[in-house]
């Protein structure tokens, strides 16, 4: 099959605006397949590679992503803003991990080993550090999400956002917000924020729990879900098969 070369115009709008539909349809689809029982005995190194190689669709979203951010130096601000603590922990992770150094008077860090091709190419942003990117585009060019680099910093989140006494919802709407895209507004008073306590493992997490027209409930765990394995998601105990039938809101959420 021959290569196809798609060319669009963009404003500076649109151009901002579709980064950032890219970057968040990469990020579900890939989070998607991660911690799936296909990939998840793949050594993290070479996993994000392999979840390309299989998924046509997501390895396209990747290229037009890049295509895109290509125009860093303007259209840097499309992406979402890194929390400060984050971002803080980010950057000494790639400084650490890949040998990447500030570049003095610039928004960049430079000189870091690519994981790919071994080469001291590897650049990043110093401000809003989202992707590493290879520089030698024409014999290598690949880049990767922090996400996928260091998933510990974005899956805890009662410790990005904490509940407190005057919004004991505000870890469960920081996740439905930034880690699923929903409009607050449009599900206020859908869901409440919960805990699960797992006797076996021994952990627990908060979750997001939608209560459903006959009685019990589902819920989704959001304090990295993958400690859990499969059960990233359940009903209230008992009343899995009756509650199938009133779970349309949820399914709706998670679609």
């Amino acid at each position: 099959m021959s290569d196809i070369t798609v060319s669009i115009q963009l404003d500076r709008q649109q151009c901002r605006a579709y980064l950032r539909w890219l970057a968040s349809q990469y990020e579900q689809a890939m989070a998607d397949c991660w911690y799936s029982d296909r990939y998840r005995y793949v050594p993290e190194g070479l996993r994000a590679q392999r979840v390309l190689a299989d998924h046509p669709h997501i390895a396209g979203i990747s290229r037009s992503a890049r295509s895109c951010a290509s125009c860093w130096p303007r259209w840097g601000t499309a992406v979402k803003a890194m929390a400060r603590e984050i971002r803080s922990e980010v950057l000494r992770r790639l400084q650490a991990d890949y040998g990447l150094q500030p570049v003095q008077g610039t928004a960049y860090l430079r000189k870091g080993t690519c994981p790919s091709c071994g080469k001291r190419e590897l650049y990043s942003r110093q401000d809003e550090p989202w992707f590493i990117r290879c520089g030698r585009e024409s014999k290598c060019g690949e880049q990767w999400h922090v996400k996928e680099l260091f998933e510990d910093l974005f899956d805890d989140w009662s410790k990005r956002a904490p509940a407190t006494d005057d919004n004991p919802c505000a870890t469960a709407d920081s996740y439905l917000q930034f880690a699923r895209g929903f409009d607050l507004g449009l599900i206020k008073g859908w869901y409440s924020q919960e805990n699960y306590w797992d006797r076996d493992l021994g952990i627990g997490s908060a979750t997001v729990r939608f209560a459903l027209e006959k009685g019990g409930y589902w819920e989704r765990l959001i304090d990295r879900p993958h400690r859990f394995g499969k059960k990233k998601a359940r009903f209230a105990p008992g009343r899995a098969r009756a509650a199938i039938g009133g779970a349309r809101r949820a399914w709706t959420c998670w679609r």
